[in-house]
């Protein structure tokens, strides 16, 4: 992906690098560069044995499906019920003191998969990024994670 003279929202401020501009000249060359390969594909589950239970401490492998327990065709309702009932269990207010780190992840990817799924557009987008196998790179807060090549001008 290259931008060619402003940035893209949310982009780290590592990647940005300001350059002077005449106001009578613009020069329209590249001035980020990002990979194409994706450093989250490799995520790997790790277990611990905790009070006689294998717990996961990444849930990373799971869909948003599979993370709220509903079906593919679940509706709005569906998705509603599944989250509130999350909330309740993962919210870092309630979880044992022992495990806050493992909740505070598993709450926030149930806020993400909540907020994907109540958004039909959204939904749609992370339906067809599954379908071709990307669904662990997904990200509903950026919007534009699987474009090749984007050009600002």
């Amino acid at each position: 992906m290259h931008c060619y003279g402003l940035t893209i929202p949310q982009t780290h401020t590592l990647f940005y690098h300001h350059i002077p501009i005449s106001p009578t000249t613009i020069s329209l060359q590249p001035i980020i560069t990002y990979p194409t390969t994706n450093s989250l594909c490799s995520l790997r589950t790790n277990a611990t044995l905790n009070g006689g239970h294998v717990v996961s401490t990444e849930v990373s492998h799971r869909s948003f499906y599979e993370l709220l327990g509903i079906p593919l065709s679940g509706s709005f309702t569906e998705i509603k019920q599944a989250y509130k009932q999350l909330v309740r269990k993962y919210h870092p207010d309630v979880s044992p003191p022992d495990r806050i780190e493992e909740y505070t992840k598993t709450f926030i990817l149930v806020q993400e998969a909540y907020e994907t799924h109540s958004d039909p557009r959204l939904r749609d987008m992370y339906d067809r990024d599954m379908a071709v196998g990307i669904h662990l790179a997904f990200n509903s807060r950026t919007r534009y994670h699987n474009d090749d090549h984007v050009s600002c001008s």
